[in-house]
């Protein structure tokens, strides 16, 4: 992300170059979602089509299948700003910076996704904690929106 600074030293995003903003566009899309992390509500916050939420699940499966991703730290962003964090820890967790598991966490990570979203409709929101990591700090809040949704229209930077 490109950011500026006024005079009191308060950071500002500033807006992407033309053709950034474009690919920028493209990648929210490919993505499904759009993402933020909250760090005074404590949660991650997907927002997006069942569909396009369903990617996320797709996403941490692909991760958890990835034999090369078993190691401890090794990890994998997700999305044009690559802040949304999948990484591979000995136990599950999701804090600020990432969600944490072994390979066969991430699976049930996605999982539980998918059964969330198998009866989410539109306009309702899904928190997941405690079915995936009770003791940790975040949420995974998942938004979901009709099937219309254009997650590039929630980045501020376009």
């Amino acid at each position: 992300m490109s950011w500026r600074f006024t005079s009191r030293g308060t950071a500002i995003l500033k807006k992407l170059s033309p053709r950034i903003a474009e690919e920028t566009r493209e990648d929210w899309r490919d993505l499904g979602y759009y993402y933020t992390v909250d760090d005074q509500r404590r949660e991650w916050r997907l927002t997006g089509s069942r569909d396009g939420l369903m990617r996320f699940a797709r996403a941490v499966a692909a991760y958890a299948n990835e034999p090369s991703r078993a190691g401890i730290s090794e990890h994998e962003h997700l999305g044009p700003h690559s802040y949304l964090t999948l990484c591979t820890s000995d136990s599950r967790d999701i804090d600020g910076r990432a969600f944490y598991g072994r390979l066969d966490d991430f699976s049930v990570l996605g999982d539980i996704v998918r059964e969330q979203l198998a009866t989410a409709r539109p306009g309702t929101e899904v928190r997941i904690r405690e079915q995936y990591a009770p003791g940790a700090t975040f949420s995974l809040v998942l938004d979901v929106r009709d099937d219309s949704f254009d997650p590039a229209s929630l980045d501020p930077q376009l």
